[in-house]
Protein backbone atom coordinates (compact mmCIF):
# COMPACT_ATOMS: atom_id res chain seq x y z
CA UNK A 1 0.00 0.00 0.00
CA UNK A 2 1.31 3.45 -0.90
CA UNK A 3 1.89 6.05 1.79
CA UNK A 4 0.43 8.63 -0.57
CA UNK A 5 -2.49 10.40 1.10
CA UNK A 6 -1.76 8.98 4.55
CA UNK A 7 -2.46 11.78 6.93
CA UNK A 8 -0.08 12.06 9.82
CA UNK A 9 2.90 10.69 7.93
CA UNK A 10 5.93 12.95 7.89
CA UNK A 11 6.87 14.67 4.65
CA UNK A 12 10.57 15.09 4.08
CA UNK A 13 12.20 17.32 1.44
CA UNK A 14 13.53 14.21 -0.29
CA UNK A 15 9.97 12.91 -0.71
CA UNK A 16 9.07 15.90 -2.88
CA UNK A 17 10.01 14.93 -6.45
CA UNK A 18 11.21 18.35 -7.58
CA UNK A 19 13.09 19.20 -4.37
CA UNK A 20 16.87 19.17 -4.59
CA UNK A 21 18.89 20.07 -1.53
CA UNK A 22 21.58 21.48 -3.83
CA UNK A 23 19.16 23.82 -5.62
CA UNK A 24 20.75 27.03 -4.28
CA UNK A 25 18.98 29.24 -6.87
CA UNK A 26 15.52 28.40 -5.51
CA UNK A 27 16.63 28.88 -1.93
CA UNK A 28 18.06 32.33 -2.69
CA UNK A 29 15.09 33.48 -4.79
CA UNK A 30 13.94 37.04 -4.01
CA UNK A 31 10.38 35.68 -4.22
CA UNK A 32 11.02 33.57 -1.14
CA UNK A 33 11.20 35.69 1.99
CA UNK A 34 11.13 33.25 4.88
CA UNK A 35 11.09 36.09 7.40
CA UNK A 36 7.50 36.95 6.42
CA UNK A 37 4.42 34.85 6.97
CA UNK A 38 3.30 32.88 3.92
CA UNK A 39 -0.02 34.72 3.65
CA UNK A 40 1.64 38.15 3.84
CA UNK A 41 4.27 37.25 1.25
CA UNK A 42 1.59 35.85 -1.08
CA UNK A 43 -0.45 39.06 -0.73
CA UNK A 44 2.66 41.13 -1.52
CA UNK A 45 3.38 39.09 -4.64
CA UNK A 46 -0.22 39.25 -5.88
CA UNK A 47 -0.30 43.02 -5.32
CA UNK A 48 2.97 43.49 -7.21
CA UNK A 49 1.67 41.37 -10.08
CA UNK A 50 -1.68 43.20 -10.25
CA UNK A 51 -0.09 46.63 -10.23
CA UNK A 52 2.48 45.74 -12.89
CA UNK A 53 0.00 43.88 -15.09
CA UNK A 54 -2.66 46.59 -15.00
CA UNK A 55 -0.30 49.50 -15.57
CA UNK A 56 1.40 47.72 -18.47
CA UNK A 57 -1.98 46.85 -19.98
CA UNK A 58 -3.07 50.50 -19.68
CA UNK A 59 0.19 51.64 -21.26
CA UNK A 60 -0.21 49.13 -24.10
CA UNK A 61 -3.63 50.60 -24.89
CA UNK A 62 -2.50 54.21 -24.80
CA UNK A 63 -4.27 55.06 -21.57
CA UNK A 64 -7.67 53.87 -22.84
CA UNK A 65 -9.29 52.20 -19.82
CA UNK A 66 -12.04 50.49 -21.82
CA UNK A 67 -9.59 48.82 -24.21
CA UNK A 68 -7.12 48.00 -21.44
CA UNK A 69 -9.86 46.32 -19.40
CA UNK A 70 -11.45 44.51 -22.33
CA UNK A 71 -8.18 42.91 -23.50
CA UNK A 72 -7.81 40.59 -20.46
CA UNK A 73 -11.60 40.36 -19.93
CA UNK A 74 -11.91 42.60 -16.87
CA UNK A 75 -14.90 44.85 -16.30
CA UNK A 76 -13.87 48.48 -16.94
CA UNK A 77 -14.98 49.68 -13.50
CA UNK A 78 -13.23 46.78 -11.78
CA UNK A 79 -10.09 47.61 -13.76
CA UNK A 80 -10.24 51.21 -12.53
CA UNK A 81 -10.88 50.09 -8.92
CA UNK A 82 -7.89 47.76 -9.02
CA UNK A 83 -5.63 50.50 -10.38
CA UNK A 84 -6.89 52.98 -7.78
CA UNK A 85 -5.94 50.48 -5.07
CA UNK A 86 -2.29 50.88 -6.06
CA UNK A 87 -2.12 54.65 -6.52
CA UNK A 88 0.68 56.12 -4.47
Amino acid sequence: MSSEGNFGSQLTPEAVPSFKTSDKAAADSPLVDLDKAFVQRKQDLVAAFEKTYLTQMLRRHGGNYSQAAAAPGIDRMQFKRLLKKYES
